[in-house]
């Protein structure tokens, strides 16, 4: 199969890659039942018809989720690959404690970011991943969140500046398959317990999980968590099972950067979500992102504080994040320390995301 290669200015190109788009709408994964009937189609509908299994236990890999059949894949070259357990939580080095991921990106390119798409020149974002990727993209999902907050600058294509341009969720290692099916199964996981018995379903199954995971690390327990290293609030449903899962974790703190506030709908959503979070008396901070490179972080009127990339960085009342900006002593593998950049939350001992008064500025990168 012939891969096209296309160079386009980064303000023009689509926000998904051709790598992540074609795992996310190829049509021919497979899995074979138990009866023998072999199905067929694209990776959510194969999913959904076998169903996927929670797992939990007190040894390793404690929470995880079991596909009740393996579902198989090809990859460009032809080369048959399948999936059949997945972890249900990341433990990312960076942060200082575990993450939770679904796929990032537009909902018209299989993603949960409904953000990310406002504005976007879809058709002809479409028509370059079609030419990229090889294959007809039909869109799997439409967000549909109503109107926005008052002065929200609707479009963003032919924007360089627009940071899901850059996101390092739809780049570098989660462009391949593994990932992506990683993330997928998430997903396909949270809308199974969803349709099966809603938001309290899916919530009590979080929390369950959370209180399963492996806390064996070398900095040792850390009880901060965040919502979302990949993805946004894809439902009202969703949020709800996260408020859920956040008022029963009481000796958790739970954090999820959004975008969505610049629906007026999910303003409102969020609002209540950390309001009866934190009346529950747990500890729930939904941090408004900015949608561009060096703009101001969001303030949004009965929401945490807001957090920018590159901007504001001057001011006395925005912290800027430490990792990559703090230099720290490190002990090397030869017994002796030497001092470099901090390259972790855990590093520069900072763990200020989690607050709801705090104003954030991330380092370009």
């Amino acid at each position: 199969m012939t891969r096209h290669r296309i160079a386009l200015p980064e303000g023009t190109r689509p926000i998904v890659s051709p790598a992540i788009a074609r795992t996310r709408f190829l049509e021919d994964f497979y899995a074979n039942l138990p009866s023998g009937e072999k199905v067929t189609g694209k990776f959510y509908d194969v999913a959904k018809k076998i169903g996927i299994t929670l797992k939990v236990q007190n040894t390793p890999p404690f929470s995880y989720l079991e596909l009740n059949s393996p579902i198989y894949g090809r990859y460009m070259t032809g080369r048959v690959f399948s999936r059949r357990y997945t972890a249900l939580f990341t433990a990312t080095s960076k942060m200082p404690g575990p993450s939770f991921a679904i796929p990032a990106g537009p909902p018209s390119f299989g993603g949960t970011c409904q953000a990310s798409a406002m504005g976007d020149d879809v058709a002809a974002s479409r028509k370059i991943l079609e030419t990229a990727a090889d294959m007809k993209i039909e869109p799997n999902r439409v967000a549909d969140s109503g109107p926005l907050v008052a002065g929200v600058r609707q479009s963003y294509y032919g924007d360089n500046s627009f940071i899901c341009r850059s996101c390092y969720a739809l780049g570098h290692n989660y462009i391949y398959p593994s990932k992506q099916l990683n993330d997928m199964t998430h997903l396909a996981w949270c809308r199974q317990e969803l349709a099966a018995g809603g938001p309290e379903r899916l919530g009590k199954a979080l929390a369950l999980a959370i209180q399963h995971i492996d806390m064996y690390r070398q900095a040792g327990f850390q009880p901060f968590f965040r919502i979302h290293d990949a993805g946004d609030f894809e439902s009202p449903e969703y949020l709800e099972a996260w408020v859920i899962c956040c008022a029963l974790m009481k000796h958790m703190r739970f954090w999820a950067p959004s975008r969505q506030w610049i629906f007026k709908k999910w303003a409102d959503l969020y609002r209540s979500a950390e309001k009866r979070v934190r009346d529950a008396g747990g500890w729930l901070v939904i941090r408004p992102s900015a949608l561009r490179a060096c703009e101001p972080a969001p303030a949004i009127s009965g929401l945490t504080a807001g957090s920018g990339v590159g901007a504001n960085t001057s001011e006395p009342c925005i912290w800027v994040c430490p990792v990559y900006n703090q230099i720290v002593m490190k002990l090397q593998p030869d017994g002796t320390v030497k001092a470099e950049e901090a390259v972790s939350c855990l590093e520069a001992q900072c763990t200020l995301c989690w607050d709801i008064n705090t104003t954030v500025s991330y380092g370009l990168h």
